[in-house]
């Protein structure tokens, strides 16, 4: 096992530790809660953060494999963008791009905004006003052998929205590949934790 699967392991399972042993911890409900891929499947959660003050917005893609492990992550900003919808159309195309730079094979694209969702998941055209980005999602997905589009709570995607955030305030795209970035590494071994 590498240095950071151990080391995320452990963290794991003292967080556990910790929660079981106080009395009063509130009950974390299992759909709120972010679930871990089918084997072989990779997911990417994607979050928007949107500003009607500039019209601009951030969004933020992280792919884990089946075991809850870190693949890649990628933060982008998006200077001009019309709604907040827009947004979180954005957001999923570039969790697509994000599978395809990663090279996997079976994907999960998973968002906390239904709407978004259901403009990619219809097997009809979608004609909105982003019906462009959403054509160039979908084309982007038919290099996978599957694909899955799924909506979640919120909080069970707060390490995207944290990505997205982080890219916001920096105003300024990132890619991370070789190691999970530490300012979401809280929110992983949460999404890791059972209790």
């Amino acid at each position: 096992m590498s240095p950071d699967r151990t080391a995320t392991i452990i963290k794991v399972l003292c967080t556990n530790f910790f929660r079981a042993s106080k009395p009063n911890i509130p009950y974390r409900k299992r759909e709120h809660m972010w679930r871990k891929p089918p084997r072989g499947w990779v997911k990417v959660n994607v979050d928007a953060s949107f500003s009607a003050e500039t019209m601009s917005c951030a969004v933020g893609a992280i792919a884990r494999d089946d075991r809850g492990e870190f693949i890649a992550a990628a933060a982008w900003f998006i200077p001009h963008v019309i709604t907040a919808e827009s947004a979180e159309i954005q957001a999923i195309r570039n969790g697509a791009w994000l599978a395809q730079h990663i090279g996997c094979n079976s994907l999960i694209l998973e968002s906390d905004n239904l709407n978004a969702v259901q403009a990619f998941d219809q097997q009809e055209t979608y004609n909105g006003n982003d019906a462009v980005v959403v054509m160039d999602g979908k084309q982007t997905c038919t290099d996978f052998a599957a694909v899955s589009y799924l909506h979640c709570f919120r909080e069970a995607n707060e390490v995207a929205d944290l990505l997205a955030k982080h890219s916001s305030l920096s105003r300024s795209s990132h890619l991370w590949e070789d190691s999970t970035p530490d300012f979401i590494s809280h929110a992983i071994i949460n999404d890791l934790s059972i209790i």
